[in-house]
């Protein structure tokens, strides 16, 4: 059986709190570009509401 310190390391690193992209680049963080949801968005909708 694995153990969970083997578990941690085998996941994804999240970004949360780094505020640079070169960062999220650099240090092997997960990042989901979502440029082409963007442009779809604007294409096909009227109204948007987005929120952080």
């Amino acid at each position: 059986m694995i153990d969970n310190k083997q578990q941690l390391k085998k996941l994804a690193k999240l970004p949360i709190g780094i505020q640079t992209f070169a960062d999220i680049r650099n240090e092997n963080y997960v990042y989901v570009d979502k440029t082409a949801l963007a442009y779809d968005l604007i294409d096909n909708g009227r109204y948007y509401f987005l929120s952080r």
